[in-house]
């Protein structure tokens, strides 16, 4: 029997596939005499033994290792194309939701640092600057002692030059949400009190120190003339000159009191149904500043976002 069960699976032991310590003919020699039955034996000769295949020992056939079945062409499509049509519904969500942050995060710095800036002018006399007709050398000189020290590294637009490109009709480029274009000059021009700079983070600031007048000469002839103004709007465009330059979305107005040190929000004395009728696909979006702030300092899903 011993021999006769040997030669039958001679061929599996001699395998140089199998792997271990000593061939399973040599394991099997040395365990066979003290063990109990042919089962045994070969259970000892087999551990620590890696093979390719296995022996049916109770049946004297060999069972081999079937291979892991993998997955179809077909299965792998419908896989990818079921991931392709959650990532298209859900993608577009979180990334609407991240740019919500980001922007109300955004703001809030932005109104800080206004906030600030008109406390400390207001406290350095800043003020009782703006008073007559305007001039180069009186704006630049409001600018340099009482605003742009308050922001981190300003870079002021070229004088009269449109710092977006391709931009006609006396550079207006800020457009409401319903896509009504604003008659808003937005460029540095001294000689009318208009400055235009942009902060080491991205974000443009324009502010508009000015306002016309009628004044009538000792000849009693009448014209308009530019004074400066202590209560300025001033315009925030979160990515600087890159679209879209819309009011709501990357672009907020602000109303400043130099005299008393105050910013506000533009439609600060509104109702919530002036801002949400102005907030809204129909409306230019000049309050949505101030819807945010009320709702607050939340973007949410009556906002027109999209």
């Amino acid at each position: 029997m011993k021999n006769g069960w040997k030669s039958r699976y001679s061929r599996h032991f001699n395998d140089k596939r199998c792997r271990g310590g000593a061939t399973l003919q040599s394991l099997i020699s040395k365990v066979f005499g003290t063990a109990q039955s042919l089962n045994t034996a070969i259970d000892l000769g087999l551990r620590g033994v890696d093979c390719k295949y296995k022996i049916n020992y109770n049946s004297g056939t060999k069972n081999y290792n079937k291979r892991k079945r993998a997955f179809t062409l077909a299965e792998v499509l419908i896989t990818l194309g079921i991931i392709g049509v959650v990532a298209a519904l859900t993608i577009p969500t979180l990334i609407a939701n991240y740019e919500k942050k980001q922007t109300v995060s955004k703001l809030q710095k932005v109104y800080a640092t206004l906030s600030n800036m008109t406390k400390m002018l207001y406290a350095d006399g800043g003020a009782s600057s703006l008073s007559g007709t305007i001039s180069v050398e009186k704006t630049k000189q409001f600018f340099d002692e009482y605003v742009l020290k308050y922001f981190k590294s300003p870079v002021i637009s070229p004088n009269r030059v449109c710092p977006f490109k391709g931009v006609a009709n006396s550079c207006f480029v800020y457009k409401g949400i319903n896509n009504d274009l604003t008659d808003v000059s937005v460029y540095t021009d001294y000689s009318a009190g208009r400055v235009f700079f942009t902060t080491a983070d991205g974000i443009s600031y324009f502010m508009a120190i000015f306002r016309w007048v009628l004044e009538t000469d000792e000849d009693g002839n009448t014209q308009y003339v530019l004074i400066y103004d202590a209560n300025p709007n001033i315009y925030v465009d979160l990515n600087g000159i890159k679209p879209p330059n819309t009011y709501g979305k990357d672009v907020y107005r602000f109303s400043a009191d130099f005299s008393k040190g105050i910013i506000n929000a533009r439609c600060s004395d509104y109702t919530n149904d002036q801002i949400n009728t102005n907030c809204s696909a129909t409306g230019d979006g000049l309050c949505c500043f101030e819807k945010i702030r009320r709702d607050g300092w939340k973007i949410k899903d009556d906002y027109p976002w999209l």
